[in-house]
């Protein structure tokens, strides 16, 4: 019966090669990989910027499908009922109050700090030499408001 070498005592591929036919191998193989490795490196730059461009131009498309909306939000907003004339009224004009309201706040907003003085102003204004024309162009604004008879 012939005996078999065990798995241990195999020679591996390669194994019984001389030292210098190893290193001429394995040099070998290493400056191909190195040749290879600059064109590799490459292409993945490549494939990446393909990407990144991709990315801008949806990034753009998107931007400017934005920017219509808004446009087209505006249009819809200029033309929505109360601009028509098809004012909703009920216990008040919505449309009036809600200006009313905007423009208020837009006021306190921009004089905040101017406030105080307009205030004393407008008391030395009535206690002074204009008192008397202001308080009749207040009772002739009363008597045109609705609700309170003046």
């Amino acid at each position: 019966m012939a005996r078999t070498k065990s798995k241990s005592r195999r020679k591996k591929k390669g194994a019984g090669a001389s030292k210098r036919a190893k290193r001429a191998r394995s040099t070998a193989a290493r400056s191909a990989r190195a040749k290879r490795a600059p064109s590799r490196a490459k292409a993945k730059v490549k494939r990446r910027g393909r990407k990144t461009a991709r990315r801008a131009r949806a990034g753009a498309r998107k931007q400017a499908r934005g920017a219509k909306r808004t446009t087209t939000a505006r249009r819809k907003r200029a033309a929505r009922p109360e601009a028509q004339g098809h004012e909703v009224f009920g216990e008040g004009n919505y449309a009036a109050s809600r200006n009313f309201r905007r423009a208020e706040t837009d006021f306190v907003r921009r004089n905040k700090r101017k406030i105080p003085k307009m205030g004393k102003d407008a008391e030395t204004a009535l206690e002074g030499s204009e008192g008397e024309a202001l308080t009749a162009a207040e009772e002739e604004a009363k008597s045109h408001a609705a609700g309170e008879g003046g």
